[in-house]
């Protein structure tokens, strides 16, 4: 009977254990490790190369492996390096432990990770700090919640490291001692890059063959160049690029007499093929780009220089911030060739306050339109600022807008960013061009009802607005409109929109529409595009719907506005079952 009873406790006690193990929390180390407990697998740090890359070590040790100090064969054994992007690698080692003699003493034990190459190694995972090796290597993501999978290698360690490594030394434990063991990744480095390397190209076809064309000029006496000695590498690539549209395929040689250590594009290491080639897809916002190039060849030698990239359509000459969670060319979705986009932002009012960073927004927002909501370049009418006067945007709704609408066909989206305000009555909602003047709203100022009616009009099949404007008489930095301007109680009846009109609005009627100063964007529009951007696909089914857009920046938007002390609940109207985004 105790028997039994020590039996039945041992089972549970076994039972909740396994549990602890299988809700231990996930950890992402370096964007490509992710670790649960003790257990590892690799992910891929970038959207745009998903696919997994291996090397796996040759067969000959010869000209790989050098044990440089100490004696005896090594207790681990390098097993494989993987990589995505080519930018980060992940170098895998697993316990061999050697043969069964009596000999033998290794243990599963590391002591030090040495690189010549400075900043080569990023990360590591898998030991204690003590340097016992506890990792178990299972390969994805998936394999770590499966209660079914079995690890590749049960006693592993990972170093993450940069594309400009070129050897690594490890100081482990061997057969019989110490041993201080170097591994040259030349060779691995060589064949991932080349196939990184088609890859980006198979980006660059698939780009032309959009029309995302890119122009190339010679350099010219803008660019910076300055070198420690003669014998730094050669940077070839061209000073002036102009990009078509907002992304451009850079592409480059560097070549030193020597080895080329090290190649950074803004801090971002790059790999280069065997002939010191490279290619890389960077996302250009609409008022161009200004990137730094380093290289460093084995001697410590380093060049560098400023690559200048304009884009075409950009006539301002404002700057807008680099934002990486807000990047356009990272969402592959699919195109809707049935759609068209009306986008207007205006941050410099004629007789108003400034609508902070509204013109950002807008621009921005026009990139959005094309790679998330699949709308053609060709079927998007950007006005900003001076150009989104009252005339330009009435003569845009009613020639350009209702001549591009098929009957029963069309997907019509529309972007407001600006400044609103309600009438005398408080019945009617505004929207103020350029020009607009407060005191004159019914003669000067876009009503919003009237707005939709003229596009009803022409039977769309759809219509999305998404107005980053509010109607309590505040700008974006809580100042007053009108010097004379009193609280309002707008009535305004929501019920007047159209049926078949989607309306996502920045806040309710009484709120203000805040700016997000650390993005310099409008917050409603911040994280309206970073959900558009994928982050918004709660399912994960790969289709975002208005209901999913709107639970996902309503949330966002709310406690990032009560973190500010203020009060802003973005508003939905409309069917939360249309599909805005169809990811590829």
């Amino acid at each position: 009977m105790k028997f039994f009873i020590k039996l039945f406790f041992f089972s549970i006690l076994l039972i909740v254990s396994i549990n602890l193990k299988s809700f231990a929390e996930k950890k992402i180390i370096s964007g490509m490790i992710i670790t649960k407990g003790d257990k590892m697998a690799t992910k891929s740090p970038d959207k745009n190369f998903l696919k997994k890359l291996s090397w796996n070590r040759p067969y000959s040790k010869k000209n790989f492996r050098t044990i440089i100090e100490g004696s005896g064969d090594p207790c681990f054994e390098f097993k494989t390096a993987v990589t995505y992007d080519g930018k980060k690698i992940a170098l895998i080692y697993d316990y061999d432990g050697g043969d069964s003699s009596q000999t033998n003493s290794c243990v599963n034990e590391i002591y030090k990770i040495t690189s010549k190459q400075n900043d080569a190694i990023l990360a590591t995972a898998g030991f204690t700090p003590e340097g016992k090796v506890i990792g178990s290597y299972y390969g994805t993501a998936y394999s770590l919640d499966s209660s079914w999978s079995n690890p590749i290698y049960r006693r592993s360690f990972i170093v993450i490291v940069s594309s400009s490594l070129i050897d690594l030394c490890i100081k482990q434990a061997s057969d019989s001692g110490v041993a201080n063991v170097c591994y040259n990744f030349t060779k691995a480095q060589t064949s991932l890059g080349s196939i990184v390397q088609q890859r980006v190209k198979a980006i660059k076809e698939r780009e032309v063959a959009k029309g995302n064309i890119v122009e190339i000029s010679a350099p010219n006496d803008d660019i910076e160049t300055s070198n420690k000695d003669k014998t730094g590498p050669k940077i070839d690539i061209p000073g002036k690029l102009i990009a078509k549209n907002d992304q451009i395929i850079l592409s480059g040689q560097i070549t030193d007499d020597s080895q080329i250590s090290s190649v950074k594009i803004d801090n971002e290491p790059i790999t280069l093929d065997s002939k010191g080639n490279f290619e890389m897809a960077l996302y250009v916002p609409y008022d161009g780009l200004k990137l730094s190039v380093e290289a460093i060849d084995k001697f410590a030698n380093k060049s560098s220089r400023i690559i200048v990239i304009d884009r075409e359509e950009i006539t301002q000459s404002e700057n807008i911030v680099k934002l990486p969670s807000l990047n356009p060319t990272k969402v592959n979705a699919r195109e809707n060739n049935s759609a068209v986009a009306l986008i207007v932002g205006i941050t410099n009012y004629k007789n108003i306050p400034l609508a902070i960073y509204a013109d950002n927004d807008a621009k921005m927002f026009s990139d959005f339109a094309y790679r998330s909501l699949g709308v053609s370049r060709d079927k998007i009418k950007l006005l900003v600022n001076e150009t989104a006067n009252f005339v330009e945007i009435k003569k845009t709704i009613k020639r350009w807008l209702q001549n591009e609408i098929k009957s029963g066909e069309t997907d019509v989206y529309l972007f407001f960013a600006g400044h609103g305000l309600v009438s005398d009555n408080q019945k009617d909602l505004y929207l103020l061009p350029y020009d607009g003047e407060p005191s004159l709203l019914d003669d000067t100022s876009i009503k919003r009802s009237e707005l939709f009616s003229i596009i009803s009009e022409s039977n769309p099949k759809s219509v999305t607005a998404f107005l980053d404007t509010c109607y309590s008489g505040l700008t974006r930095e809580n100042k007053m409109l009108i010097a004379s301007a009193r609280p309002l109680k707008i009535v305004a009846e929501e019920n007047a929109i159209p049926i078949n009109i989607n309306l996502i609005t920045a806040a309710a009627n009484n709120e203000i529409a805040n700016g997000l100063e650390a993005a310099e964007h409008g917050m409603f529009s911040y994280y309206l595009m970073e959900g558009l951007s994928g982050n918004a696909d709660s399912d994960n089914d790969k289709n975002i719907t208005l209901g999913e857009l709107y639970s996902y920046l309503s949330e966002k938007v709310k406690d990032k506005s009560s973190k500010l002390g203020r009060q802003q609940n973005p508003q939905l109207s409309g069917d939360k079952d249309k599909v805005l985004v169809s990811l590829n």
